[in-house]
This record gives C-alpha cells, sequence and structure tokens, in this order.
C-alpha cells in the first residue's frame, strides 16, 4: 500500500525553505516509537519519504509511506486529532497546521492503472524539492533518463511485494528508447548538516519511443515515484516528484 498525507501549513508568520526539511523530518522522528526508529536506521531500505513544497501563500510537507508497517508508524501518529502544530526544535517555532489530506492506492490497483493499461508516450515530470543523484562518489545534479529511472526500479524492487523489474536490460531498454524532449531546470544547494548538496529543480518532458508496455511502464514508475521520490537523500526532503501529461512544461512550484 502507498499513502501520502499531504499536511498544508500556514506561513505568514514564521518562513518556511527547503532547506528545514531535515527539520521537519526531525519532528517526524519524534513521533515515531523509538523501537521503529532504530530499525530505520538498521535497515537499508527507507519505506518513506518527505519533503516541502512551497507556495506564496503556504507550504505542504507531505510524508509518504511505501509499505503497510511504514504506514501503520509513521503516518498513523500524524493523523492525531491532538496534533494541530508542529514543533521545530532546533529554531524554537511552532507552525499551525491548517489542514490534512491523505490519499492511498495499492500496488495491485497502480498496476491496473498504469502497467495494465493504455498509458500516453509522453510524460512530464516535475521536481518539486532539490533533486540529485550519486555515481562513483559524485553528486550527478540534473536529470538524466537512466539516473531518474534507475532510482525508481531500485525503490520500487525494493518496497513492491508484488512484483520486480529492475533488470540491466530493462534499464537499456529504458536509455535507448526514452527521449528528453523539453526542460525547465534550475540549479541550487540543498543544505544539510552543514553541507550544501548540489541539486536542481524543475521539470522535464520525456517521449517514449517504444512499445505500449514500455509506456505502460514508464508511467508505473513515475507514478510510484510520486509517492517514493527519486535520487538521493528522500527521507531527508530531496527528490520530491509530480508526473502529469500536459503538454506544457509545467513550472516546478506548482
Amino acid at each position: 500500500m502507498l499513502k501520502k498525507i499531504e499536511i498544508r501549513i500556514e506561513t505568514n508568520e514564521e518562513p518556511i525553505n527547503y532547506n528545514m526539511s531535515s527539520l521537519f523530518h526531525g519532528f517526524l522522528m519524534g513521533k515515531i516509537e523509538t523501537e521503529y526508529v532504530e530499525k530505520l536506521h538498521t535497515n537499508g531500505l527507507k519505506p518513506y519519504s518527505q519533503n516541502l513544497k512551497l507556495t506564496k501563500e503556504s507550504a505542504i510537507w507531505s510524508v509518504c509511506t511505501l509499505t503497510k508497517e511504514a504506514e501503520k508508524n509513521i503516518i498513523s501518529p500524524l493523523l492525531d486529532n491532538d496534533l494541530t502544530q508542529i514543533e521545530i526544535k532546533h529554531k524554537s517555532i511552532s507552525v499551525p497546521i491548517a489542514e490534512k489530506t491523505v490519499t492511498e492506492i495499492s500496488y495491485e490497483q497502480l498496476l491496473k492503472e498504469t502497467y495494465f493499461g493504455e498509458c500516453p508516450k509522453t510524460m512530464n515530470i516535475a521536481f518539486t524539492s532539490p533533486t540529485a543523484f550519486k555515481s562513483q562518489d559524485r553528486y550527478i545534479f540534473y536529470p538524466t533518463v537512466r539516473h531518474v529511472f534507475q532510482s525508481l526500479i531500485n525503490k520500487f524492487d525494493e518496497s513492491s511485494m508484488v512484483s520486480e523489474i529492475g533488470t540491466e536490460e530493462i534499464l537499456e531498454q529504458i536509455e535507448d528508447h526514452i527521449d528528453i524532449i523539453g526542460y525547465n531546470l534550475r540549479s541550487m544547494r540543498f543544505h544539510l548538516e552543514g553541507t550544501g548538496i548540489p541539486s536542481f529543480m524543475g521539470s522535464i518532458r520525456i517521449k517514449i519511443n517504444s512499445t505500449q508496455q514500455m509506456a505502460n511502464l514508464i508511467w508505473l514508475l513515475g507514478k510510484y515515484g510520486e509517492y517514493s521520490g527519486t535520487g538521493i537523500k528522500t527521507s531527508l526532503g530531496m527528490g520530491g516528484i509530480r508526473t502529469y501529461e500536459r503538454k506544457e512544461i509545467g513550472k516546478y512550484a506548482k
């Protein structure tokens, strides 16, 4: 089961920025049972992602889980009716919660709507929070087809209980048959524990020059990525994405 809670925060009195994502992560860890926090720290898989989406009027804090166990331990505490504000202890501030919205979809339903459907052969991907990849100890702060989808495949295969799709052959086919045909990107730095990670935000438009089955696979990974994120440090606020079919390139902040 994939589940997402979006918490809208009014930002009139306290300014919120992307670099505060790790502080929100600290608040989240404080709401989770200690035993499960320890399990998260020892596990290779991070069965959740979280990030901030900023608008002129407010901020939306998204927390997503990829497994039933993660949903129970991570999202359930955030649904508590007594939780009406988020305390950022590092900055000694509290921000009021204006609204909570929950969406969910099963892996079986996701497969039905994408992999077993008839999806478009074009896709827009908006990177809604700072995004980066890492290869051979170097940060990659621009989107390549291989890096985006290799990350999504790895995350899907680690968390899905219904199927595995990751092979080098599949990845090569994706790289050979998908073109980036438009983009609107900007570079930035995501500050984490005193380090500025080179990253990017914005959007790309891709074209799938292959079979309907390949198009369906790409949409499966894209829609899954709206919960898992892509790239590095998705549990600390990086790598949020949104996928859509609209022809024009959307601005990342929308």
